[in-house]
């Protein structure tokens, strides 16, 4: 690595990872370069405006974040700081939610819920497993006032996943995906892909017209195709993993993480080949990676372990960034265009930052629970699974 380069990482104060991305167990380089790591978004510590080792300031409204208007249109006549039609700038609404000195609050889209889990987002709704409740329920994004509705019942969902006819979701201890018409189903969805009535499954993806999921006890990472389902035959994409977990997809690799091997790993859709020859380390030693996301250029992960770390990748296993340190027990990961977001389950926190680690925000605490979490250009979107757990919406 050139002198400049080295510098420039100093600089953004960047960490790199492990494996795949060329890293020691530490997450440090082995040259010993780059070990203050102080600049990354810190959990365990409080924000500090006078120190060097405070959280970034917030960053610019981007294109994949609705940005407030200035407050000098015309026809603005409102209290900026307190007007939930116009808060921060004149037309940014807070779609329900409370404005505060110029911020959004967040808005519970539905309530009272027993243990929501999974979370996922279409042009219209947002999806969740109500897992101890054993259904599968939606909402508008704009609110249901809250009464969701009941799309179906489950065994168990912890996952979900949905395109542009239906719902998908992991039965987590019956061994299967089930599935739904985006309407609903009227009682019990079917079964779109079996596998052992006792395995423990892990997540569920949908891209491109295929179904990905993990079964996480038998080690085994699978498809389907959407339209047809599979039965008790999905095609094998690996076998022999250690307990796979989260899993994603893009128009080339599908994405896992081992929670209890501590790796992430990638191969190509089609298939990892005979062996898994084909599989590519991305990341090793990690510490019970649990959720992961990628936007097709880099990939997104966890550590679900208090003090845990968000860590990101290069598709292909390059270029590896530790983006936040000491979180609490971190579980749920999503992106966009500009930023990638995370919830902290052990201390109700959802915060932002940008791919590099940098301008991160702490967006909502006190938050029941934080689990999974999803993202679309309006508004963040996240679960609370703790009893009387939530179903939440912020703004961008």
């Amino acid at each position: 690595m050139s002198s400049g380069r080295l510098t420039l990482f100093v600089v953004l104060g960047l960490t790199r990872l492990l494996a795949g991305c060329g890293l020691s167990e530490d997450g440090l380089l082995e040259t010993g370069h780059l070990s203050d790591a102080s600049v990354l978004p810190d959990a365990s510590r409080p924000l500090d405006a006078s120190s060097l080792d405070r959280a970034p300031a917030q960053d610019a409204p981007g294109a994949d974040m609705q940005a407030p208007p200035d407050a000098s249109d015309a026809g603005c006549d409102a209290d900026l700081q307190t007007d939930p039609a116009n808060c921060g700038g004149c037309n940014h609404s807070c779609q329900g939610g409370s404005c505060a000195t110029g911020s959004c609050a967040p808005v519970a889209l539905a309530t009272n819920l027993a243990a929501p889990q999974g979370i996922a987002l279409d042009a219209t709704n947002v999806y969740w497993t109500h897992s101890a409740g054993n259904t599968i329920m939606s909402c508008a994004l704009g609110g249901c006032g809250g009464a969701p509705t009941l799309l179906s019942t489950a065994k168990g969902p912890n996952s979900v996943a949905v395109d542009g006819t239906t719902v998908y979701w992991t039965n987590y201890a019956a061994g299967s995906i089930g599935f739904c018409a985006l309407s609903g189903c009227g009682g019990a969805g079917a079964t779109f892909a079996q596998m052992g009535a006792s395995d423990t499954m892990g997540r569920v993806a949908v891209h491109g017209g295929t179904v990905f999921f993990t079964d996480a006890s038998s080690g085994q990472v699978l498809s389907c195709p959407a339209a047809s389902g599979c039965g008790s035959g999905p095609a094998v994409i690996a076998t022999g993993r250690n307990y796979p977990y989260g899993i994603a997809a893009d128009a080339t690799n599908v994405y896992w993480v081992d929670y209890s091997g501590g790796q992430v790993q990638q191969c190509p859709r089609a298939g990892c080949g005979p062996g898994n020859s084909a599989v590519v380390t991305l990341a090793s030693n990690q510490k019970s990676p649990r959720s992961i996301a990628t936007d097709g250029t880099s990939v997104f992960w966890e550590e679900l372990v208090p003090g845990g770390a968000l860590r990101s990748c290069l598709v292909g296993g390059a270029g590896g960034l530790r983006l936040a340190q000491n979180q609490s027990s971190p579980q749920g990961v999503a992106t966009d265009a500009l930023n990638v977001y995370w919830t902290n389950n052990g201390d109700g926190t959802v915060w932002r930052a940008d791919k590099l680690g940098k301008n991160a925000k702490l967006l909502a605490s006190g938050q029941n629970g934080a689990w999974g979490i999803a993202v679309d250009k309006n508004a963040i979107y996240w679960t609370n699974d703790m009893p009387g757990g939530s179903v939440m919406k912020l703004v961008k």
